[in-house]
């Protein structure tokens, strides 16, 4: 039911975003894969709050849901993972390669949930953090464009904050739809 309730919810921003969008295709969504610390799924969107000739500044939304463990391929002997359900919000810079190509810098702030037997932060619970991500999108048709990112969390639980700080990578690879 909690999935259902934050799409829901994510839609909602979106659409009161797009209020404030000044042009066609400054309003994106986005899904796709999410990998580490689990395996699962991203969607998330973002409105272009200033744009120029090749670069644009974005303020950004995302949450991933990853429910399953990666004894999916690889059994390392450990129980397998619960799911680990994350929501960031944060700010990027994207700058055009060429025609086709546009890089992709994003920061900002973090929260997620990690189920029982949690994979790389060992303690079920709630985490606070900051992520970075870089990626590469290619274009392949007038609105929609694909592609991967590499990012890090740097995250501690809620309850002991920066005592105890987790680094934890992670891939995804997404498809972006602008509106």
């Amino acid at each position: 039911m909690r999935p259902i309730f934050h799409s829901t919810l994510l839609a909602l921003l979106l659409s009161a975003c797009s209020a404030v969008s000044p042009q066609a295709g400054d309003l994106t969504v986005n899904g796709g894969l999410s990998v580490f610390p689990n395996i699962g799924v991203t969607m998330g969107g973002s409105q272009v709050m200033t744009r120029n000739a090749n670069r644009a500044y974005t303020v950004d939304l995302q949450g991933h849901y990853q429910p399953w463990d990666d004894e999916l391929l690889h059994d390392d002997g450990n129980p397998s993972a619960g799911s680990v359900s994350q929501m960031e919000l944060g700010i990027s810079r994207r700058w055009s390669v060429d025609g086709h190509r546009e890089w992709n810098l994003s920061a900002g702030v973090t929260w997620f949930r990690a189920g029982e037997f949690p994979n790389i932060v060992q303690d079920q619970g709630d985490y606070l953090g900051i992520y970075g991500s870089w990626g590469l999108m290619t274009t392949i048709s007038e609105r929609m464009s694909i592609g991967p990112g590499i990012g890090l969390i740097i995250a501690g639980r809620e309850t002991t904050g920066l005592d105890d700080l987790h680094f934890i990578p992670r891939i995804t690879y997404t498809l972006r739809w602008s509106l």
